[in-house]
């Protein structure tokens, strides 16, 4: 699901495995992630696009996290989404081609490991997501900086 160039729409529909869908609203695409068995994210490996998301997290990533639903992050290590990931483990991160494929292949086949994934997930998200959350710690530094004024 999603927009993309005719070229990668070409690539992804000549690929075995994979049903390109096209653009869906948003209220569609969050029924559609809680009804996945598995959700990708992809970054872009150029290095002008790592320049531009190195310090970037997508709210799709957010989004994805909530869904209950496991994740897989394809991405470069230098970047914040894969370092957050990673150290949170709230989703199974790959930083190469070798590790991407290797990743896929065992979280397809073992579901328990998808379920601690995605339960991962909801935990980071009720930590660190929730509006609520979100409300007080910028509050609070508000505070600090009106404080230090």
């Amino acid at each position: 699901y999603g927009r993309a160039s005719e070229d990668v729409i070409t690539l992804l529909k000549g690929s075995q495995g994979i049903r390109y869908c096209g653009f869906v609203p948003y209220k569609e695409c969050v029924k559609i992630m809680m009804e996945s068995t598995l959700l990708i994210h992809v970054e872009n490996f150029s290095e002008f696009y790592l320049e531009d998301s190195q310090y970037a997290f997508s709210t799709k990533i957010a989004d994805s996290l909530a869904s209950g639903t496991c994740l897989f992050l394809y991405a470069p290590k230098e970047i914040s989404c894969s370092q957050y990931l990673n150290e949170h483990q709230a989703a199974c991160v790959a930083n190469d081609s070798k590790a991407a494929y290797d990743k896929l292949q065992e979280l397809l086949k073992n579901e328990d490991l998808r379920n601690n994934y995605a339960k991962r997930g909801m935990e980071i998200v009720r930590e660190n997501h929730s509006l609520e959350n979100n409300r007080k710690k910028f509050w609070h530094i508000l505070m600090e900086a009106w404080e230090r004024s």
